[in-house]
C-alpha cells in the first residue's frame, strides 16, 4: 500500500469516545495513509488525546438548543459539516479514500467527494438514509448480512465490507485468568431500554458470592431511578457502578478481570427496533477478546454466542432462567472461556480492516 495515499473519515457526531470502531478505523488507517477524522465537538465528551490528526466542528450550547427547539439538532450538525467540508474540498490536500458514518455523515461528504464509503454503524432510515439512497451508495461497510439487506436490500451493485464492531488484538494474545470471585459485567450504555432492572431482579437472586459491575455512560434519570430501587442491594457491595472512561486499549485488561459479561435488551422494545434487535453490541466482542463467557438477549444481533458456544442466549427473564444460565455456563466454564477466544479471532477488527482495504486501495 502507498504511504503517501490519504484517508478522510467524516464523523457526525460528538461521542468519538465511546465509539470504538470509529478509533479502529482511524488507527489502522494511519498505520499506512495520511489519515485526518472530522467530528463533532460539543464539550460533552472528553475526545482530547484519542486521535492526532483531526478537525473537530465546535457546537456550542445555545444554537444546539435552538436547533434542538426548531429544525432538529441533527440537521444543525450536517450543516456545519457541509461548511466544513466546503473547506476542506477547497484549501485542503486531495483525498484517495473517505469514509462516512452513517446518513447523516454520508450526505454532505458525498456531495463534495463523490466516491465516499458509507460506514453504517446505526440503522436509520429517516430523511437523511433517503437522500443518500437517492445519492447512491456504492460501497458499504456493515456488521452482518441482515442488517445491510435492511438498509440497501439485495442490490449487486453495491460493494459490501462486513467489519464488526469488535477490538484489535494483540498479537501475543490473552492469557486466561484463574478467576477467584464471581464478578457478572454490564459494559456499555446504563439506560433504559438494556434490560439492566430485570438483570439486576434476577441476579440479586443469586447467593452472595456473586456481584453486578455496571460500567459506562449514564442516563441520569435511569441511575436516579437505579439508586432509589436498589439502595439496599448497592450499600450491600452486590451491585456496583463504575463510570471511570478506560481506553480502549485498556479495556481488554479490564474486562478479564470479571466472571461472566451480559448483554441485555428489553425485548419488548427491541422486537419494534430493527438496528438493536439486529445489533452486534461492541461489548460482546469486548467479552470475547477477554475470554470471558457471555450471558446474553437472544436476538439475531447476539446469535455468535450461540454459534461459536461462548456463552447462553435467554429467551426470557426470571430469576430462575439467570441461575439455569450460570450454572451452565460453569459447568464448563473453560470450554466456554476458550470458544470466546475462538470468536474474537473470527471478528478481529484488524483482519476485516485489511480485506477492506486491499479491496478499496487498488
Amino acid at each position: 500500500m502507498n504511504k503517501k495515499k490519504s484517508v478522510l473519515i467524516v464523523f457526525p457526531d460528538e461521542w468519538l469516545q465511546y465509539s470504538p470502531s470509529l478509533l479502529n478505523l482511524y488507527n489502522c488507517c494511519k498505520e499506512e495513509y495520511y489519515t485526518k477524522i472530522i467530528y463533532i465537538n460539543h464539550k460533552k465528551f472528553d475526545n482530547t488525546g484519542l486521535v492526532d490528526n483531526y478537525k473537530s466542528i465546535r457546537v456550542r450550547k445555545f444554537p444546539a438548543y435552538v436547533w434542538r427547539k426548531t429544525f432538529g439538532y441533527k440537521l444543525y450538525k450536517v450543516f456545519k459539516l457541509f461548511w466544513c467540508l466546503f473547506l476542506v474540498k477547497l484549501f485542503d490536500r486531495r483525498y484517495d479514500i473517505v469514509i462516512a458514518i452513517d446518513s447523516s455523515g454520508y450526505v454532505p461528504t458525498k456531495l463534495f467527494f463523490p466516491k465516499t464509503i458509507f460506514f453504517s454503524l446505526e440503522l436509520k432510515k429517516d430523511n437523511f438514509y433517503k437522500i443518500s439512497r437517492k445519492l447512491g451508495i456504492d460501497r458499504l461497510i456493515i456488521q452482518s448480512k441482515e442488517r445491510k439487506d435492511f438498509l440497501v436490500g439485495e442490490n449487486p451493485d453495491i460493494e459490501v465490507f462486513y467489519i464488526q464492531n469488535a477490538p484489535i488484538l494483540k498479537k501475543q494474545g490473552i492469557t486466561l485468568k484463574e478467576k477467584t470471585d464471581k464478578r457478572i459485567l454490564f459494559l456499555g450504555n446504563i439506560d433504559f431500554g438494556y434490560a439492566i432492572d430485570q438483570f439486576i431482579d434476577c441476579i440479586k437472586e443469586l447467593d452472595d458470592s456473586y456481584t453486578l459491575t455496571l460500567k459506562g455512560i449514564r442516563n441520569e434519570n435511569f441511575f436516579n431511578l437505579l439508586n432509589q430501587k436498589y439502595a439496599d442491594l448497592i450499600h450491600s457491595g452486590k451491585l456496583i457502578f463504575d463510570f471511570n472512561y478506560t481506553e480502549q486499549s485498556k479495556i481488554i485488561e479490564y474486562v478479564s478481570q470479571f466472571y461472566i459479561g451480559i448483554v441485555g435488551y428489553d425485548l419488548e422494545v427491541v422486537k419494534h427496533d430493527f438496528n438493536q434487535f439486529s445489533a452486534p453490541s461492541g461489548k460482546l466482542f469486548n467479552y470475547y477478546a477477554a475470554g470471558i463467557p457471555v450471558m446474553a438477549t437472544d436476538i439475531i444481533g447476539l446469535r455468535s454466542v450461540k454459534d461459536y458456544n461462548a456463552g447462553v442466549l435467554i429467551d426470557t427473564f426470571s430469576a430462575d432462567k439467570i441461575k439455569d444460565a450460570v450454572n451452565v455456563i460453569e459447568k464448563n466454564y473453560q470450554q466456554f472461556s476458550a470458544n470466546c477466544l475462538v470468536a474474537a479471532e473470527a471478528f478481529d477488527f484488524k483482519k476485516a480492516f485489511d480485506a477492506f482495504i486491499k479491496a478499496v486501495d487498488k
